[in-house]
């Protein structure tokens, strides 16, 4: 066995194991042949036996050699490894990822967007600190399925402070986003009954591909001044109603008690039917009260509430909660106990404590005062700058509100002239599933403000104004 080693090598062991995996590899070392003695293969290197021991050892533990006592050590059995590096070569190409996530935009008017920059790290540190100094033992297992108990406990308080929804921390799932906690709903309702769900259109679009890629039946059905229509809504074979009421995704429209307690009445008819309500930015209401969610008004345990802390704290938190029906509790647990929890317990309990210190109060106090103040002057600058041509929805809720434009260009247009521009922004194309309806030449946008500084509106209205009318 011929070796030739590099000595300025930083670990020579490692030199030798790799240069005799080779030959055994290529054949060049054939089965069950035996390798030099330890003593031997050193004198002839001019490296001490312990590195040939190393070396020897390694090859043993990869189970590329096997030894005799008092015979030596022999080359396994290996088959040679079969490989078309061509065929997978051609693909490096095709699956190369940059380096930017996204785009990068001079302006974003996105929906999903958060401001950063107003968020208070300081805090978040101190809490993630008592996180690690009071909880050593969580940290280091795996905690319940649902997510700790102890931050469902807190979390029951802060549902019941902001959102006057009473529940208990068994009812509580933590999760890593709306989407995942939908799915392991619809597996759980799944497996008792038939299950077709009517959706809002427009409506949720990562909603609408979860449940193509889960092959679950769904109906589009089209929202009037009130929202979901209800009698639309019976005209389906649906048994769940998936609902956006507090502030209607995208056209923030708010659903009026008569029409919630009309849907509600629907889902009480049938013992299959559900609501899943989804409250996706509840916490930011301006000049009015918080509107009570569905939930509140649930007599029969008919309405499964989402919530999220995507648009409060950072979306990249990745936190959102699912609040069962009592009667649903006992069938998620028999269907996801093998399951570990999927979020970060070091997040979750450091959200525990933003939350029992008062800090997430204070935090969501001072951005509801930001972005009304943005959101004002946004519009108004808007309004004088489009007047007639432009028609304002704004519920006074939420991250983003709702324009019409009385444009002759396509939505395709405005879109592609929104990226020249250097202005990320989403038209109502994006969250339809039917054909939309171009009548007298309306086109809609949905600006989210999140992100906009208040020196930066008027530039950004002067794009938008290219952006419709160039």
């Amino acid at each position: 066995m011929r070796i030739i080693i590099d000595y300025s090598h930083s670990s020579l062991y490692k030199e030798i194991y790799e240069k005799i995996k080779n030959k055994i590899l290529t054949k060049e070392l054939q089965t069950h042949e035996k390798l030099p003695p330890k003593r031997k293969l050193a004198v002839r290197l001019k490296v001490s036996v312990n590195t040939i021991m190393k070396a020897y050892d390694q090859l043993l533990t990869e189970g590329y050699i096997y030894s005799l006592e008092r015979s030596g050590y022999y080359v396994e059995e290996v088959s040679r490894l079969l490989s078309d590096r061509k065929t997978y070569k051609e693909l490096d190409d095709i699956i190369k990822e940059s380096n930017n996530d996204t785009k990068n935009y001079m302006y974003s008017l996105s929906h999903m967007d958060t401001n950063i920059s107003k968020f208070p790290f300081s805090e978040w540190k101190k809490c993630k600190q008592k996180a690690f100094k009071n909880h050593k033992q969580e940290l280091s297992r795996v905690t319940q399925r649902q997510g700790l108990l102890s931050v469902r406990e807190a979390l029951v308080k802060m549902i019941k402070d902001h959102r006057k929804i009473s529940c208990i921390p068994e009812q509580i799932v933590l999760g890593v986003g709306a989407q995942s906690l939908i799915e392991q709903l619809l597996n759980i309702l799944i497996g008792e009954n038939y299950v077709s769900l009517g959706v809002e259109d427009p409506g949720y679009t990562r909603l609408y591909n979860l449940l193509k890629h889960l092959n679950v039946k769904f109906s589009p059905i089209k929202l009037d001044d009130k929202g979901l229509s209800v009698e639309k809504l019976k005209k389906t074979s649906s048994n769940i109603a998936f609902v956006t009421p507090s502030h209607q995704f995208p056209t923030g429209i708010i659903m009026p008690v008569s029409r919630r307690t009309e849907l509600l009445n629907w889902a009480a008819s049938n013992l299959n039917n559900y609501i899943i309500e989804d409250d996706y930015d509840s916490e930011f209401k301006y000049k009015t009260g918080h509107i009570p969610p569905l939930i509140n008004l649930d007599k029969n345990e008919k309405v499964i509430y989402l919530g999220s802390f995507s648009k409060t704290l950072l979306p990249s938190f990745r936190i959102s909660y699912m609040i069962l029906p009592k009667h649903l509790v006992i069938p998620y647990r028999e269907r996801y106990s093998y399951l570990i929890p999927e979020n970060n317990t070091l997040s979750l309990l450091t959200l525990k404590y933003f939350l029992e210190t008062g800090a997430y109060n204070r935090h969501v106090k001072r951005m509801t005062y930001h972005y009304d103040k943005i959101r004002n002057k946004l519009i108004l600058e808007i309004k004088n700058t489009f007047h007639s041509n432009v028609i304002v929805h704004d519920s006074l809720a939420g991250l983003h509100f709702v324009l019409d434009f009385f444009t002759t260009k396509s939505y395709a247009q405005i879109e592609t002239n929104a990226d020249y521009e250097g202005v990320e922004l989403y038209t109502l194309r994006r969250f339809s599933i039917n054909k939309l309806n171009h009548k007298n030449n309306v086109k809609t946008i949905i600006v989210g403000f999140a992100t906009v500084r208040e020196f930066e509106i008027k530039h950004i209205t002067e794009k938008l104004y290219r952006i419709i009318y160039n």
